[in-house]
């Protein structure tokens, strides 16, 4: 019938047909990368815009990069260009700002609800001194850690006792900063490892 809308399908003057399923599979075989044939059974390479990508190296050791770094810069890093690592932490377990952690750094660490602090408070207790309300330190020689009273008017407390002088810090021991607000001490460093350690092994 020669006004028969569905003949074009069964027309073979047109090659059109062909010419798809050839070009649709050349398009799953191997396909030339750059200058590299590189197939679907070789997971490792996608294509790039003029060069070969590698996905999964499959003989190479995995590298880790900080970030910002590759290559010979990434290789040069090592644990001397640790800058502040945190040794332990202080979790909010009462008052504003209930479950909230801040880190500790190695040294003297400042405690207060102003940002300048180096462990700052700032959840909504006003009762904290703005600066310097207690110190918390790490000494990385001795591996341990003190607390201190600081310049501030409210009384610090260490498991119920009162902060008057330097005393050891405990790990898990409760610092009462105010009446409202409440930290639990976790301690990351200790006698079984310091980021000193990883300095010595290279």
């Amino acid at each position: 019938m020669s006004n028969d809308k569905t003949k074009w399908i069964f027309d073979n003057d047109d090659d059109t047909s062909s010419n798809l399923d050839s070009d649709f599979t050349e398009s799953i075989g191997a396909e030339t990368i750059g200058t590299t044939d590189v197939g679907f059974d070789d997971p490792t390479q996608v294509s790039g815009d003029d060069e070969t990508t590698r996905l999964m190296p499959s003989n190479e050791k995995t590298q880790i990069f900080l970030p910002g770094q590759s290559g010979a810069t990434a290789a040069s890093v090592n644990y001397d260009d640790l800058q502040d690592p945190v040794v332990g932490w202080l979790v909010v377990v009462k008052g504003p700002g209930l479950g909230q952690s801040v880190p500790i750094g190695v040294g003297m660490n400042t405690v207060g609800r102003d940002t300048s602090s180096r462990i700052a408070l700032d959840f909504g207790d006003k009762m904290i001194s703005g600066e310097d309300h207690a110190r918390i330190i790490y000494d990385d020689d001795s591996r341990g850690f003190f607390i201190a009273h600081g310049t501030g008017k409210s009384i610090t407390k260490v498991n119920g006792k009162m902060v008057a002088t330097t005393m050891p810090l405990e790990n898990y021991d409760v610092v009462e900063i105010t009446k409202a607000t409440h930290l639990r001490f976790v301690a990351f460093c200790n006698e079984k490892f310091d980021w000193s350690d990883l300095a010595d092994k290279g």
